[in-house]
């Protein structure tokens, strides 16, 4: 699943843990285009865990916008 916020596009993603029956998310972020015309990503994985699917996505979503705005100075973009 993804969606454009601002100049990015996310793309959320999440995986099922068996061994703690939760749920992990990551979202890519993608600079759809720079000065020179390239397209540039980063990954970002949510130190928590989630009890389904469902808010594990809308979780990583919120962390990528979090991180484009610069709420996450732990995490920051690289490009």
């Amino acid at each position: 699943m993804s969606v454009t916020y601002k100049d990015y596009e996310m793309q959320a993603s999440s995986n099922f843990l068996p061994e703690k029956q939760k749920w992990d998310a990551t979202v890519a972020i993608i600079k759809i285009r720079d000065k020179d015309g390239n397209a540039h990503h980063q990954n970002f994985n949510s130190l928590h865990l989630f009890d389904s699917e469902q808010v594990a996505i809308s979780n990583a979503f919120v962390l990528g916008k979090e991180i484009i705005d610069g709420k996450r100075p732990e995490m920051t973009l690289s490009f």
